[in-house]
């Protein structure tokens, strides 16, 4: 009852946000990096396209799902999955773990060249086992294109989140962070700017053995945005 519920709010929302947009009044943040890679030009002519955490897709994936030739949903929710399906009827939608998935091989393809993580943003998950999108790395580097792009939630405050929702425990999400981005001190793993995020993906990717082509920033709003990064890798 609670999915449903849920559901029928996103559903309202995605409706007055559409108005918005068809009258060219509104962009969403997933419109200014679809715009952003357009007028760059380095947007791949065919999305063949993959969504690690994709709800019932109202939030994020219906942004870009209008120009893929290929999208594949995974949500460990059933119910969301389902209506993921009515409203993306030509997306393959697969229920289950898709951190799981990514790690043992499940994915259906290994060529995806527009990867989003739109990953929980509120410390750990999983029962305490997955962290944002830490646990993804680097095993979904070896299921893409030689050259893609990846659209990632990455947050900047942790203060900003736990004062937006006071059950987050903060303790574990700092541990996680810490040992991912590499970086000791506590204020500055709570807090980072876009620069120095921008400089630790760099260095992530490239310890990945993976170029780092072009990456910006969009705000979703102040502590959390799309951190988009394309890549190239050598492929087989």
């Amino acid at each position: 009852m609670e999915e449903l519920l849920q559901v029928i709010k996103d559903y309202v929302k995605r409706k007055v946000i559409n108005l918005g947009r068809r009258a060219g009044r509104l962009k969403t943040p997933m419109d200014m990096v679809i715009l952003a890679l357009q007028t760059y030009g380095i947007l791949p002519q065919n999305l063949t396209a993959l969504e690690l955490f994709g709800m019932h897709g109202l939030w994020v994936t219906v942004d870009y799902a209008y120009l893929c030739n290929y999208l594949e949903l995974w949500e460990i929710n059933p119910t969301y999955c389902k209506f993921a399906q009515k409203f993306l009827p030509k997306a393959t939608v697969k229920i289950g773990d898709s951190i799981d998935a990514v790690k043992k091989g499940k994915l259906l393809r290994d060529d995806y060249n527009f990867i989003v993580i739109d990953n929980p943003i509120g410390g750990t998950f999983g029962s305490g086992k997955y962290c944002e999108h830490f646990d993804i790395f680097p095993a979904l580097i070896k299921r893409v294109a030689g050259r893609s792009i990846f659209i990632i939630t990455t947050v900047l405050d942790t203060g900003a989140i736990v004062n937006r929702y006071p059950s987050v425990s903060i303790e574990n999400w700092l541990i996680r962070r810490k040992e991912f981005y590499g970086i000791k001190n506590e204020a500055e793993i709570r807090k980072i700017g876009v620069n120095k995020l921008k400089e630790l993906y760099i260095n992530k990717f490239k310890s990945w053995n993976v170029n780092v082509e072009n990456i910006f920033f969009t705000p979703r709003d102040k502590p959390v945005g799309f951190l988009t990064v394309e890549i190239t890798r050598e492929e087989g």
